[in-house]
Parts: structure tokens; sequence; C-alpha cells
């Protein structure tokens, strides 16, 4: 509290936080003024935000129902369920009225708004538990595992989603729709995926989901604080409020510096596994006549890269053609290798061969 430093100390935090504003309001003035809006449409907006957040009996019925739906929508794999539950999710509401208590630095309304996101978070993933306790398993879901392995472009697709959102919410001719639509996109299917997955014993998963919502989750508070002061919502005067909202403010930039750093160690065995991916289908078809590669699985968390590879070849390719490959592998990947193939036969006409020589 600056109320107990010596004077010296006082005007010398004092100074530093006119610093940080200044630098902040400055650009803002001269490149980006085409944000700002009067107060009475800042007091609007700030309103609508503060109704909407309230965790009555409608906030926690659409949660409910927009996590059914979601849920189900992972586990059907089909997209426009998922984009029809993310239509009904309120979740983004509370998000932007921590936004802007961050800014205020309003400590009793960063604490109601994040015990309303700490419930609805809570919610869904109870919601989405059930549901998939008591649905049929369906097999691999394609929307499920989008939401398992989040990397550096789903913290940039969070920051925009943020952005814009809060944008469309400030700006009375956008639809206030379109931003709940907008972030839903990066929160609430992540935490339905967490529930399925739970459910489903695949906790591994469950936990980069896990990570993809909280990443979500700061970058979209974030962003949206963002906006807001280029909006014209400012500091508040009080130097004990403005304290806690510099404070909270690069708490926010920490954490999100902090979190991007498993996102860049995902995004680096994404890249890696594509390039083995690469290397694996071009020696397998280089080194086969007419055979083409339907299916691929490469584990390769231990010592050995274990790959499994399902082709289509005219012919039936013995354990020394096997071997050959596994030889050339070994070399192109600098790895041990455990090849397994399964060949799904076609016929062909005027061909002895199965590998080159």
């Amino acid at each position: 509290m600056l109320g107990g430093l010596p004077k010296k100390q006082n005007n010398k935090a004092e100074r530093s936080i006119e610093k940080i504003e200044k630098k902040i309001e400055e650009p803002v003035k001269k490149y980006v003024h085409f944000f700002r809006m009067d107060e009475s449409r800042r007091q609007k907006f700030s309103e609508e935000i503060k109704d909407k957040a309230k965790p009555d009996f409608d906030f926690v019925l659409l949660t409910i129902f927009s996590a059914i739906i979601i849920a189900l929508g992972l586990i059907i794999d089909n997209a426009a369920v998922v984009i029809g539950g993310m239509i009904i999710a309120p979740l983004f509401w509370p998000v932007l009225s921590l936004s802007l208590a961050v800014i205020r630095g309003n400590v009793r309304q960063i604490r109601k708004s994040i015990f309303t996101i700490l419930k609805a978070t809570l919610l869904i993933f109870i919601v989405s538990f059930i549901v998939a306790i008591i649905s049929p398993y369906l097999g691999e879901s394609r929307e499920l595992l989008l939401r398992t392995k989040p990397t550096l472009f789903e913290l940039f697709i969070a920051l925009a989603a943020g952005f814009i959102g809060a944008f469309a919410v400030a700006h009375p001719k956008l639809s206030a729709a379109l931003a709940g639509v907008v972030a839903a996109v990066a929160l609430v299917p992540p935490l339905a995926a967490m529930g399925v997955l739970f459910a489903q014993g695949e906790f591994i998963l469950a936990g980069g989901a896990a990570l993809l919502y909280f990443t979500n989750l700061i970058a979209i508070t974030l962003s949206s604080v963002i906006l807001f002061m280029l909006v014209g919502v400012k500091f508040p005067t009080r130097q004990t409020s403005k304290d806690v909202a510099v404070s909270n403010i690069s708490w926010f930039v920490i954490f999100l510096i902090i979190i991007a750093i498993p996102l860049t160690l995902v995004m680096k065995g994404i890249l890696n596994e594509n390039k083995e991916r690469g290397i694996i289908r071009e020696v397998v078809e280089q080194y086969t006549i007419n055979t083409k590669v339907t299916s691929l699985t490469i584990d390769d968390e231990g010592d050995v890269v274990d790959i499994n590879v399902t082709l289509q070849s005219p012919y039936e390719l013995t354990s020394s053609h096997i071997n050959r490959l596994s030889d050339i592998l070994i070399s192109r990947l600098e790895s041990s290798v455990n090849l397994q193939v399964k060949v799904i036969p076609t016929y062909e006409v005027g061909r002895s061969q199965g590998l080159l020589e």
C-alpha cells in the first residue's frame, strides 16, 4: 500500500505509474483515436456487461444447455452442433466484466467476476462429464481432438476473439450476440471437451483441453482490457485502486508469457511429427511401386519411433521389403524404428516387383 510508504517512495511510485499511463495513452491518442467513444456510450456498455454477467437463473440455464449441446456436438463430431451451442453460451460476459474491473481496479467486482467464471466453468465441466457418461462411445472425434493440442496459433486466435468480441459489445452498430459467439469459440468448446475426455478416461488429452481453456481465458481477458482502454475506459483516480489495476494487468501479461511456453513446446512437437509423417510417406511411396499410404500413426514418446502404416498395394510386401524400408527410415529419421505395415491388396496387371531395387 502506498499510504504506508515514505513520501519520497510514494512520489516515485506515483511518477512511475504516470509514466506507464502516458506510454499507453499517448500512442492511443495519436494513432487509434477512432476507437474512442463518448462517456455516455461507455456507461451504457458497462451497464450492459454488468447486467449480462450476473449469475442469475437465465445465465445458469443458458450455461447448462450450451454445455449439453456442445458436448453432444463434440461426441458426434458435428461442428454445426458445436457452433449452435456457442451461440447461446453466456460465459463471455463475466470475462468482460472481469476486464472492466481490472482496468478500474475494482477489487470487489474482480472477485465477483472471477467467482462467476469459476461457477460457470465448474458447471460446464460437470454437465459435459455427465453427458459423456450417459452417451454411447462413438469412436474418435476430430472435433474433440482439435481441442487437445493447443499451440501458439490458438493463443493468437483467443487474443483476436477477445478483442473483436469486446469491440462488438462496445459499438452499438454491431450485434452483442456476435461478441458472445466469437469468444465462445475459444472458451466453451475446450472446457466441454475437458469434461467429455475426463469421462472417457483420457486424462492426458483432458489436460490439453484444460490448457487450451485457461490459455484462451487469460488471452481473451487481456485483449478485452486492451480494447476497453482504447475506447477510453481509464484507470481510477484513487491511488490504491490505480495500483490494483496496474498490478493486475501486469500479472495477466506475466501469465500469458508463462503459458506461452508449453504452447510453444506443443507446437514444436506437432511440427516435428508432421515432418516425420512427410518423411515416412515419402520413403514408403518412393521405394514401393504403385503403393499408397492410407493410414499412418506415429508414437515417438520413447527411444524407439513406433510406426504403423496401412498401404494400398497390388503386391504382398515380404519381410525383406519391410526390413529395407525400416533401414531407410532409421537413416532418414536418425532414430530407432519399429515399423508395422498392413497391406490392403489391390489388383494390377503387368507388375511383378513390389519394391524398387
